[in-house]
């Protein structure tokens, strides 16, 4: 029979194996999330288990064996925790997991009379031949990781109820069990919130008139705005800071949909032919630069318009003119400047 210190060496000699696996997992996740468009609203935490874990539940009997024979027993090693922030996406995301990985088992927790407010999908996975390249699978392809697919609020459910020891009810003082079970509800209702405010929202862009109205402009209509108008597609980068725009665009009292119409038909047309000249200059640089490689910034696009609309020509000319000078005269056309106001 294997004795535990045994089994600690064996744990030392693995864990970066275990560490290197957990990496290569994670990657394979995170493009599932990216292809369901959820990677700014899914966090990804890994973590290989330690030695102490696996020795305390040793003690308490957790194994088929007193002691497990090898690592391959502990199921849950390697474990990868994705936490959502809107409980509609769970299903898709585990459809994907079940896709993309070989399957060992899968678990429900389920928010039940002895087990209240935590839930989460659990499974064990091997990595799939098809999946991953030759050189990868034949190192990683006989190990197990545990992942975890919940929501941020069952998470923090999770982590207060490991925190304080309650995982069913016999755990908690009868004081105790009418408040926990209310903080159980109010995470579960902040869940249905969630959910119910992104479905609103995504009934506000379809019913949102973004054609010429006099509505006052905010991030999701200017969402709908440059979304149609700067498609992806060609170039742009739409993933930017909205709220940053908004601000760019009220500070020059562009406020509502019809203001920011009129500025995108007097001023686009002429911001778009620059872009062009810019490319031009790119490529002719860098000839090997893919033209699916550049990404053009909607926020610089948009402050060129602003430029356009409201800078004087002598003053933008002016800062046109110094941007050309060569390097260093600037700073000593500055110092000139200091030195005859000091002796003023």
């Amino acid at each position: 029979m294997i004795t535990i210190e045994q089994l600690r060496k064996d744990y030392e000699s693995s864990r970066v194996l275990y560490t290197d696996f957990l990496k290569e997992i994670s990657n394979q996740l995170k493009t599932i999330l990216e292809n369901h468009g959820v990677t700014k609203i899914a966090e990804i935490s890994q973590r290989v288990k330690g030695f102490d874990s696996i020795e305390q539940n040793i003690r308490n009997l957790k194994f088929a064996s007193t002691i497990p024979e090898h690592l391959a027993q502990v199921k849950d090693l390697a474990g990868i925790r994705i936490a959502l922030l809107f409980k509609r996406y769970i299903d898709p995301i585990c459809s994907s997991i079940e896709a993309h990985f070989e399957i060992q088992k899968k678990k429900y927790i389920f928010h039940e009379d002895d087990q209240f407010g935590y839930k989460s999908v659990h499974y064990e996975v091997r990595l799939k031949r098809a999946a991953c390249m030759p050189d990868i699978f034949d190192k990683f392809g006989n190990l197990i990781a545990e992942i975890q697919v919940r929501t941020l609020s069952q998470h923090l459910w999770a982590a207060a109820s490991h925190y304080m020891n309650y995982k069913e009810r016999k755990d908690v003082g009868k004081d105790l069990l009418r408040p926990l079970s209310r903080m159980a509800a109010l995470l579960e209702l902040i869940d249905e919130e969630y959910d119910r405010l992104l479905n609103q929202k995504e009934e506000y862009l379809i019913k949102a008139d973004i054609s010429d109205s006099l509505e006052t402009l905010n991030v999701d209509l200017l969402s709908k705005i440059l979304n149609e108008e700067f498609p992806d597609s060609k170039g742009f980068a739409l993933d930017e800071n909205m709220s940053s725009i908004l601000a760019d665009l009220f500070l020059f009292e562009v406020k509502t949909v019809k203001d920011f119409r009129n500025l995108l038909n007097k001023q686009k047309t002429k911001v778009l032919e620059l872009k062009e000249v810019a490319f031009k200059i790119i490529r002719d640089a860098e000839p090997d630069v893919a033209p699916d490689a550049i990404d053009f910034s909607i926020q610089v696009i948009i402050r060129k318009m602003l430029d356009f609309e409201f800078s004087k020509e002598d003053r933008w000319g002016f800062f046109e003119k110094v941007s050309r000078l060569p390097a260093g005269t600037v700073g000593k056309l500055i110092s000139t400047m200091e030195g005859e106001e000091g002796e003023k």
